[in-house]
């Protein structure tokens, strides 16, 4: 592949910012051409700060996104390139989305790529895929009733942080990520060690009353301290959050202290440096505690509304 092809990265999770920085770490000589297109408020370290093209960080923005995505996928790729000539670029991104088609369907786009997100990424009901053949992965449901494919028949490489991610990936397409092997120089640590902490859900999957009534209940889960760590999706309910933390203080005694862990909090390179101890939904992160020898105990959240394009796959 042409050095002097643009790296395209759409980071909207703290593993994929993982993934995408030990990639990067191995291969630093794409370090020059990366560009970042964040689409959550989420920490990002400095280095990678300035290679920021584009933020959603707002929900205004993905809904013109949404209507116009044609025109403003191309103002930021030629703001990528620096020129109104749109450089050839690879692209990096978890799974197809309209956000995502807009970009792997452009005609300099020479290369996509998927990076390890979630749950999606360790399921193993769907079908095998070779970037060789025409086949594709079936179409999972979207909110908007599109029916669209998980990943593009393009696709030449697969980055996991394990190689039971995309378990049904043929391994000569997959590129391991030590994450274990991260420059630690630009995180340090926030939890401590054997810290309690509950894990919120995504905004999307209470109602907002009952979101109000969930902290009493999780306060009924541990005996003595504990952190709270919310979703990243709550980057755009600024008012649900403070209203959620109000709850959770007004519980808080000095013998089970509520504590709130920062949006800068990676919990997947938290468990690399302590053993943790989370409660929470069905996460990856079951998974990667499994994996970095923290706990994870998985609760049944009151309320719960169940989505049909991630709980049915």
């Amino acid at each position: 592949m042409n050095k002097s092809n643009l790296h395209i990265f759409l980071i909207n999770s703290p593993i994929i910012l993982c993934i995408a920085l030990g990639f990067i770490q191995a291969n630093n000589d794409i370090l020059p051409n990366c560009r970042i297109i964040m689409s959550r408020r989420q920490f990002i370290p400095l280095f990678l700060q300035r290679r920021i093209i584009f933020s959603f960080h707002s929900q205004f923005t993905e809904i013109l996104f949404t209507f116009f995505r044609h025109l403003f996928s191309y103002f930021i790729l030629s703001y990528a390139s620096k020129s109104f000539k749109i450089k050839p670029f690879v692209f990096y991104c978890s799974q197809n989305s309209n956000l995502v088609k807009s970009f792997i369907n452009h005609p300099q786009c020479v290369g996509i790529r998927y990076l390890e997100e979630g749950q999606l990424s360790f399921k193993k009901n769907v079908s095998s895929y070779d970037p060789s053949s025409h086949y594709l992965i079936p179409p999972i449901p979207h909110s908007a009733n599109n029916l669209i494919p998980l990943y593009d028949k393009k696709a030449d490489l697969f980055l996991c942080s394990h190689p039971n991610s995309f378990p049904l990936i043929q391994m000569r397409y997959k590129y391991i990520v030590n994450i274990a092997n991260l420059d630690s120089s630009w995180y340090k640590p926030i939890a401590t060690k054997n810290t309690s902490i509950i894990l919120l859900p995504s905004r999307a999957r209470l109602s907002y009353s009952d979101w109000l009534l969930l902290p009493a209940f999780i306060h009924t889960l541990f005996k003595t301290n504990y952190s709270v760590k919310f979703h990243p999706s709550f980057c755009y309910s600024y008012r649900l959050t403070q209203r959620i933390k109000a709850r959770f203080k007004q519980l808080s005694t000095p013998t089970k202290q509520v504590t709130f862990l920062s949006n800068e909090c990676i919990l997947e390179l938290e468990m690399l440096a302590h053993t943790l101890h989370i409660k929470g939904p069905q996460s990856s992160l079951e998974t990667y505690a499994s994996l970095f020898g923290s706990k994870y105990e998985r609760i049944v959240i009151p309320g719960w509304i169940f989505r049909q394009d991630r709980d049915a796959i």
